[in-house]
């Protein structure tokens, strides 16, 4: 089959991005006011240095739930995925918090 596919898909790909860049130039509106480059935040002049020291605490709060939400994410496609929901629920519990002795004993875990 070859690449003829992606280089195809590749060239149209180019030629879209390049025809709407050079669209939005040609009939986008042109401003040179001396308000355009203001900070504007939703309707109200914007007071003060932009930049705030943020705690360290913020940081790590934020990356947990990144984290988390995203391992949620992959969980519930997981469990979406398997055939029954038994299955799929035992596969993630033993992921999450190791294999169970009485499924291992009766066989349940085929894929180990």
């Amino acid at each position: 089959m070859g690449l003829w596919p992606f280089t195809a898909y590749f060239i149209i790909v180019l030629i879209l991005v390049g025809a709407m860049l050079g669209l939005s130039y040609v009939l986008g509106q042109r401003h040179d006011e001396p308000a355009t480059g203001d900070p504007y935040e939703s309707g109200i002049v914007s007071e003060g240095s932009a930049h705030v020291r943020v705690s360290v605490k913020f940081y790590l709060l934020a990356m947990f739930f990144v984290i988390f939400d995203l391992e949620a994410v992959f969980i519930f496609s997981w469990e979406v995925a398997g055939r029954d929901a038994l299955a799929g629920g035992g596969q993630v519990c033993d992921f999450l918090y190791g294999p169970n002795p009485r499924r291992l004993l009766r066989g349940g875990h085929d894929f180990l």
